[in-house]
């Protein structure tokens, strides 16, 4: 019995280990058939070196296997595994071309149209003058803007000359951007701001005679804001380096038919809290007249109603060389406006709120539509030094910049007109901290990345970088804290504009692409511009090593001669006709203190070849 056992037990493993030999000899599946299925990412620089990543199937691992773009060769080929390779695209002329993978015995594939090499930045050969102004100073445009309300997406307002005292005044002209050139926006009217339409500080009437400071400058315009047609404001001041307190105004018109509504005197008397000191550590009086209004932001309310922010930076100069810029601490006063009255604006403002730092340089307004809340972003500077002599005025040698006190990015909660805090009970606010960064007298430029997070990017009127922020915080309801901070890495401050420091190369103005993709940025004494290629992901990946930059840098030349001089600029948002980005652009002589300083502006276009839209 025991033997017969042995035997069925020997039959059966014979027979397990005959299926087993069976399943081995099973043929191994044939080699996938080779293809791609993406390339990534799908555009780069016409001067190659762009890294890309082509995933598919059947790509051999071998030193053979080739990747070209178009008939070119790429450079770098790794092959990762069966599925993916990594190479750099090479330099083409800008156009899209198919990506072909070829394995060593010569079986190839090709995915058409799968990279676009992206062209240069185009500056337009023409532009929509603004005019040309004939008097001292520093006049050459200050800002430009489009109307909060989209249904004025084709225009653009911009203001043609800094000096209100010029013989026809400042004028905020509407451009047709759908044009090109760009041309004048029938739909609107100009708007003309003459020397006697200001009051001086206590609300005097200004003279045509009268002269503003001890250089005898004129009044300038500082910031425009347009809200819609029946609403819009331009800030004018006339402060001065060591003057005392001098002019500064609110213009309230109407663009719809050109027509002034109000004129508002804002070098108000303030009484800060006691026992605060200036800058320098001095005792303040009691109280003190107001002045440098520097940005404007408004907030909508029900019907008619709405709330506009003015920030006042309250600054002074020393004498003598090394100069230092004294403040008393600045403010935000916000007034309550109502266009269903004939002068919209109260003269008193409805609160005065005192940043953390001396001096609030601009103001932006986030609506966030996750959240549903409003917001205003406060931009505010530290405390600055300049060095040189008199022939600074002349550029020679040029002026030497020093930070002495760190910036940062505080929050005011629109619906209760306070700013944001984590503690209402200590006060304790939430202030984004960017070191010592000298912002721009420009607006935070906000945009969405592709991976969902807010950020807004802010240039360095010193130092030639841009500043990128984490504000995702403020699309939750509360805002959330974990979401309010400064994005750094080893690359983070963008080092833009590579003379820093001095007197010129300062990153004047930041605009992002509609889709979170490049930032545009101005050099305002360099007469050029850069685009930077962002990050996907700002808040997490943040910046390359080497930022994407096109291969030269944007310029620009003035109309008439002299030195060129570029400031705000802007991209486009929506679905448009006609150019993609704009820049304001002005020509001063060689010394801009020149008392026969002969200035002209024009809006100047850039095309990117349809890839912002």
């Amino acid at each position: 019995m025991k033997s017969a056992v042995s035997v069925l037990a020997a039959l059966i493993l014979a027979a397990v280990a005959s299926g087993c030999a069976d399943r081995d000899r099973t043929p191994a599946p044939a080699p996938a058939a080779l293809e791609i299925h993406s390339v990534s990412p799908a555009e780069g620089s016409a001067a190659g070196g762009t890294a890309v990543t082509i995933l598919g199937a059947g790509f051999e691992a071998s030193a053979l296997t080739a990747v070209s773009f178009g008939a070119v060769p790429g450079s770098a080929v790794t092959v990762l595994n069966s599925g993916a390779i990594t190479c750099e695209a090479p330099a083409q002329t800008a156009g899209t071309v198919g990506v072909t993978v070829t394995n060593p015995g010569g079986e190839s594939f090709t995915l058409g149209a799968a990279f676009n090499y992206a062209a240069a930045p185009l500056v337009a050969s023409q532009a929509f003058s603004l005019g040309a102004v004939d008097s001292s100073g520093s006049g050459f445009p200050p800002d430009m803007c489009v109307a909060r309300d989209p249904a004025m997406s084709r225009t653009l307002f911009a203001v043609d000359d800094a000096e209100v005292g010029a013989l026809d005044g400042a004028k905020v002209l509407a451009v047709n951007m759908d044009l090109t050139p760009p041309g004048a926006d029938s739909a609107y009217t100009t708007f003309a701001l003459g020397k006697t339409d200001l009051l001086h500080p206590g609300g005097s009437a200004v003279g045509a005679s009268d002269t503003f400071g001890s250089w005898g400058l004129e009044a300038a315009a500082d910031d425009l804001l347009v809200v819609h047609s029946g609403l819009a404001f331009l800030l004018v001041s006339s402060s001065c380096e060591n003057d005392p307190p001098y002019l500064a105004d609110l213009a309230v018109f109407k663009p719809s038919d050109g027509s002034l509504l109000q004129v508002l005197n804002v070098a108000l008397q303030f009484t800060p809290p006691g026992g605060s000191v200036r800058s320098d550590g001095t005792a303040i009086a009691s109280s003190f007249v107001q002045t440098n209004p520097s940005g404007l932001a408004y907030v909508p309310g029900l019907g008619t109603q709405g709330r506009l922010y003015v920030s006042m930076s309250n600054l002074h100069d020393s004498s003598g060389f090394p100069r230092t810029m004294v403040y008393n601490p600045g403010t935000i006063m916000a007034f309550d406006v109502d266009t269903s009255l004939a002068q919209p604006v109260t003269a008193a403002p409805a609160s005065t709120l005192i940043p953390s730092r001396w001096n609030p340089v601009h103001l932006t307004h986030y609506p966030s539509a996750q959240s549903g809340c409003d917001y205003v972003l406060v931009t505010e500077a530290g405390i600055t030094t300049y060095y040189g002599t008199s022939a600074s005025y002349g550029y020679s040698p040029p002026y030497q910049y020093v930070c002495h006190t760190d910036a940062a990015v505080e929050i005011i909660d629109a619906a209760s007109s306070q700013f944001l805090s984590w503690d209402p009970g200590t006060g304790s606010r939430t202030t984004i901290d960017l070191g010592p960064a000298a912002p721009s007298l420009d607006d935070i430029a906000i945009a969405a990345d592709p991976a969902g997070g807010t950020a807004g990017l802010l240039g360095s009127s010193f130092y030639g970088r841009i500043y990128a922020i984490d504000i995702s915080g403020l699309d939750q309801y509360p805002a959330g804290a974990a979401g309010l901070r400064p994005l750094r890495n080893a690359y983070n401050p963008v080092q833009v504009f590579s003379h820093c420091g001095s007197d010129h190369d300062f990153a004047s103005s930041v605009s992002v692409s509609p889709d979170g993709g490049y930032a545009m940025v101005s050099d305002f004494n360099g007469a050029a511009a850069r685009v930077v290629a962002l990050p996907a992901n700002w808040v997490t990946g943040e910046f390359a090593a080497n930022p994407e930059f096109f291969e030269t840098p944007l310029a620009f030349t003035a109309l008439d001669g002299g030195l060129p001089r570029i400031g705000k600029l802007l991209f486009r948002s929506g679905t448009f006709a006609g150019p993609e980005a704009f820049v304001l652009v002005s020509n001063v002589e060689p010394n801009f203190m020149s008392p026969t300083n002969l200035k002209f502006g024009a809006v100047a276009t850039v095309d990117f070849h349809g890839r912002v839209k």
